[in-house]
């Protein structure tokens, strides 16, 4: 046998034998010298985590120069931030040190030591890092935010996983704007207040007044023309960059670029004078269901032409206290889906499955599925308030998802609610339930012959569900 098998398989071996029962100190002195000799680092890193390993072979691995072997010795249960402590101040390499840094367990005074690291991935694992204190997170953010230059998906990524939705980091990278994917990021995750507004608008003024085509101007100011709490300073001051903007460019560039920054220019001309904002606080303040569907739809009123991004007005109801199924109901019957398309995402998001309910009955819970996924906590709400066969056709409407778009564990948790709403046809044909409509059709026809006959007969044609169809065997055969 060739050295290089001999290796492998002896690795392997020892692989399984650190993987059963408890290895005998003599047998891990074994291990550790042929693993220290072939440079073996798997099966180093699966030593260290084993019960009952002696503490001079845990000495020895500690300082192994395997990156694998040091983080899973930092991992084994029981390892202490002193220990970490100890060893971290000897360590040099990033490549651990960002392990680390993702760490939930270690003391504040570690993760200080870890945020004065020169590496910049050490400290953006760190920034990630929920378990440290926001105030550490905001200084190591002060030090990447100057140095972020990824213009591309990803660096949104990284933002995302980085920054979450904590307002205070954001403002850090919104100081001194470096990428148009730190605008564009922010404002996607519907965060934006006043004082972001303001930067984020202070950032289209410098980058209009540049005599080139900048499409991310163009682009920016389009999303920022769908605010809703886009105040009329703001509306004054984007006009007028892109105003010089249009100006700078007309002659030079598309005119699909051109036309769009017209469109936008034209967009912000039409918000209502004085902004939005006294009509979604008469949304929030209404105190009677009458003058709340009033505020509602006078806001949809002064803005169906303005393309807006209907999440702002969608947080105002949800969230009033005034907001019953019947009222989201009435109120649906007349919107448009774009508007409740917008409801729904935001009522997912807070678990308002009864009012989700209201809205599929209004309109359709096929395009509700759609938007959202599959909940069955929607169709028990519908199904207790009898929705089907009322406002909606409900059967329908799951017969043509649940085999696509619902999975099979919904399907199994409602496999009742299925049984009574499904077509026979399609429901003896789901890989799911076909066992549960077994068992139904055992206990309805058993060993009756006749039955089993009358039932083959009607079968392949009929449209109802399996349970109409047993009892239309039944009267039938009896």
């Amino acid at each position: 046998m060739e050295g290089g098998e001999m290796s492998s398989s002896a690795s392997k071996v020892y692989l399984d034998l650190l993987s059963g029962t408890p290895v005998p100190v003599p047998v891990q002195r074994r291990i550790l010298q042929w693993g220290t000799s072939h440079q073996d680092a798997a099966v180093l890193a699966r030593l260290v985590m084993i019960e009952g390993l002696d503490p001079d072979i845990e000495t020895e691995l500690a300082q192994s120069s395997h990156l694998e072997v040091l983080l899973a010795w930092a991992n084994r249960p029981g390892r202490t931030s002193d220990d970490l402590a100890q060893r971290l101040l000897k360590e040099k390499r990033a490549s651990l040190l960002v392990g680390l840094a993702g760490r939930e367990d270690l003391t504040e005074e570690i993760y200080e030591h870890l945020s004065e690291n020169k590496s910049v991935n050490v400290r953006w694992a760190l920034l990630a890092n929920t378990n440290v204190k926001l105030e550490l997170r905001e200084k190591v953010a002060k030090t990447l935010a100057p140095e972020f230059r990824k213009d591309n998906f990803g660096g949104r990524r990284q933002l995302l996983d980085s920054l979450g939705t904590e307002l205070s980091l954001w403002r850090i990278f919104l100081e001194n704007i470096t990428t148009n994917v730190v605008v564009s990021t922010a404002m996607a995750l519907d965060i934006v207040d006043k004082p972001i507004m303001d930067r984020i608008v202070s950032y289209i003024e410098k980058k209009a007044s540049n005599r080139v085509t900048n499409h991310t101007v163009t682009e920016l100011a389009q999303s920022l023309s769908r605010r809703a709490e886009l105040d009329s300073d703001h509306v004054a001051r984007l006009l007028a960059a892109l105003e010089v903007y249009y100006q700078l460019i007309k002659d030079n560039s598309y005119s699909y670029e051109s036309r769009r920054v017209q469109e936008t220019i034209n967009q912000l001309k039409a918000r209502p004078e004085g902004g939005l904002g006294q009509l979604l606080e008469a949304v929030r303040t209404a105190s009677d269901e009458v003058t709340l569907i009033s505020a509602v739809q006078e806001y949809e009123n002064a803005t169906k032409n303005m393309r807006l991004d209907n999440s702002i007005l969608a947080t105002a109801v949800v969230n009033h206290p005034l907001v019953t199924i019947d009222l989201m109901g009435q109120y649906f019957r007349n919107t448009d889906y774009k508007t409740w398309g917008d409801f729904s995402k935001k009522l997912s998001s807070e678990g308002r499955f009864e009012l989700l309910a209201a809205i599929a009955a209004q309109t359709s819970l096929e395009h509700l599925i759609g938007l959202i996924g599959f909940r069955s906590e929607v169709v028990r709400h519908m199904l207790d308030r009898a929705y089907v066969g009322r406002e909606l056709d409900m059967s329908r409407a799951l017969s043509s998802w649940f085999q696509t778009a619902v999975s099979p564990e919904s399907i199994a948790a409602m496999q009742d609610e299925f049984i009574a709403l499904v077509p026979a046809t399609q429901l003896l044909s789901s890989a799911v339930l076909s066992p549960f409509a077994m068992v139904l059709l055992e206990e309805q026809l058993g060993d009756n012959q006749k039955n089993w006959e009358t039932f083959e007969t009607l079968v392949a044609d009929y449209q109802g569900t399996l349970p109409e169809l047993l009892n239309t065997v039944n009267s039938l055969t009896s």
